[in-house]
């Protein structure tokens, strides 16, 4: 396998949103990866300003749902400098680029060459009625070159380099790139296991939920196998990816408070905390994805020690706010009985919080909670609960992983706890 890569200076090229709108992207880089003559994949880099790249959040261009994005591996994005986006091409297209191709610089060529001439297609009016503005989209995106389509193009991965360090995540699609999506995939378990990892990298589900939804998501995607159809496929397959993967994040409710009763938590009943919430992490400028139709944000920390996605919850029928650390450790059956040991060690004297582990699945995560029956929340309440959290969960980290490497528990704690007696 080859790949064609050459340096190309910085261009623009044009695509186009479902909505016929034009986003002009500064290309990067443009990787072509062909076998025995044949293209394999064309893979795309390219810059936008943190504007666009608000309005490619919101609409989910390039493929970006929600669900498919991993976990944010530091805080917020910054208005400067540009963000970075790697895409791969959706593979049906690539013989249309290979008849046009022989390197990148053609291929960039004709990209960039398909941009129709002038300004960009029309905006619909506010007057247009909505079966007419849908059909109008119809006819503009069928005049266009299907290469300049933001939807032939899945982002694999996100990225913004400012001086503090690098901020971004990858998506399922760097898992499983879209052309390994065949009934090759299904059969020999690269698609399962590609979902397997996602999920342990995102770290919000437990083992046995996972393992059970993964079972019923291939169930669905074999039953598209039986009528075989390459393009349609891909779209079917991305469709039951998306509400596997939305189904999981959505049963977090009941796996954060197992004996709440389903409901409690829905965004039906929004109220202060849940709006106090919002404004805390908008103010700290936190990233956050609203888990949909719940009263739960997800977001990501970055430590010292490692990285881990964190949840934030709003109970507004028992009037608590809850916020958890999920550890990024996984911990094998034979070290739970020493993992359970270190924990409880560590809970002991912890003023502020405290470690849970589920000692079937291994889940470690840390927890702190506050009740305001009878009283107000406020942004400035939520905030000593948030940092004690993750940087409790950052301070033992290293002594867990000590316990997985053998060092006793009782030796691990006084590491972190004693460290002046250590030395």
């Amino acid at each position: 396998m080859a790949n064609s890569t050459e340096e190309i200076p910085i261009l623009e090229l044009v695509l186009f949103n479902p909505s016929g709108l034009s986003l002009t992207l500064q290309i990067v880089d443009l990787d072509l990866i062909e076998q025995d003559n044949t293209l394999l994949e064309c893979r795309l880099t390219f810059r936008v300003t943190s504007q666009l790249y608000q309005q490619i959040d919101t609409e989910s261009l390039f493929n970006l749902k929600p669900e498919l994005r991993g976990a944010l591996n530091a805080a917020s994005f910054q208005n400067e400098p540009e963000i970075e986006i790697e895409a791969t091409l959706q593979p049906q297209l690539l013989p249309q680029l290979a008849e046009h191709t022989t390197d990148t610089k053609t291929a960039l060529s004709y990209l960039i060459t398909c941009s129709p001439p002038g300004s960009p297609p029309p905006k619909e009016s506010e007057e247009t009625p909505k079966s007419e503005a849908v059909n109008q989209s119809s006819v503009l995106e069928s005049s266009l070159n299907p290469l300049l389509l933001t939807k032939s193009w899945f982002a694999l991965k996100v990225k913004q380099t400012p001086e503090s360090g690098e901020i971004g995540y990858r998506t399922f699609w760097s898992y499983l790139n879209p052309a390994s999506l065949t009934p090759e995939a299904i059969a020999n378990g690269q698609f399962s296991e590609a979902m397997e990892q996602f999920l342990k990298d995102r770290n919000e589900a437990n083992s046995a939920l996972a393992g059970q939804a993964i079972t019923e998501v291939l169930e669905e995607i074999s039953n598209n196998l039986k009528n075989w159809d390459e393009p349609e496929f891909l779209k079917q397959t991305e469709t039951a990816i998306s509400d596997f993967f939305s189904e999981v994040t959505h049963a977090f409710e009941n796996w954060v408070e197992p004996n709440q009763p389903i409901g409690k938590t829905r965004a039906s009943s929004k109220g202060k905390i849940y709006q106090a919430m919002l404004t805390f992490f908008s103010e700290e400028d936190w990233e956050f994805t609203k888990l949909q139709g719940r009263l739960i944000l997800r977001l990501a920390f970055q430590g010292k020690n490692g990285q881990w996605n964190c949840f934030a919850l709003a109970n507004e029928e028992q009037q608590r706010f809850l916020f958890y650390s999920i550890c990024p450790l996984e911990i094998p059956a034979l070290n739970r009985s020493a993992i359970a040991e270190f924990l409880t060690r560590a809970n002991y004297g912890m003023e502020v919080g405290n470690f849970e582990f589920d000692i079937d699945s291994g889940e470690i995560r840390c927890k702190t909670s506050l009740d305001v029956t009878g009283d107000r929340i406020t942004p400035a309440l939520i905030k000593p609960l948030v940092y004690t959290n993750v940087l409790t969960l950052d301070q033992y980290l290293s002594g867990i992983q000590a316990v997985l490497d053998g060092i006793p528990p009782v030796d691990a704690i006084r590491a972190i706890e004693q460290p002046d007696l250590m030395s």
